[in-house]
């Protein structure tokens, strides 16, 4: 899948017409690339599992608890809606409201009204 997104922006890179949007470009289309395998792979298995390595500690409990608060955070995140989750990982990933709004090809006030939207939601859930 890597070589296949890498293979896609060296391909797309000629077609790039604003150089300030660079990161948006590129992102978008390795999202786009990843939508597509993920389609693929959830034809050919029943179920994606993710796997998240928690740094050693050497304390165990401290692990084991920031492994739970992962976890929780983890499906919180998967509970969202697809527009709300996608934001929100982006908005993770440190990209500004104008990158998401590029990426996602929305406005940036409907950027800004998914984020928000998604952290009441996550509040929500994390916090009964």
């Amino acid at each position: 899948m890597y070589q296949n997104m890498l293979l896609a922006i060296w391909q797309a890179l000629p077609k790039l017409r604003d150089q300030d949007q660079l990161k948006a470009y590129i992102f978008r289309i390795a999202r786009n690339r990843a939508i597509s395998h993920l389609a693929y792979e959830t034809n050919q298995q029943d179920k994606v599992t993710l796997d998240f390595e928690v740094p050693f500690d050497a304390n165990p409990i401290t692990e084991l608890l920031e492994q739970k608060r992962q976890q929780q955070l983890l499906a919180a995140i998967q509970a969202l809606p697809l527009g709300q989750r996608e934001v929100i990982a982006l908005y993770f990933e440190g990209f500004s409201y104008a990158e998401i709004a590029e990426v996602l090809q929305i406005s940036e006030n409907n950027v800004g009204v998914r984020i928000s939207r998604a952290g009441s939601k996550l509040s929500e859930i994390l916090l009964p």
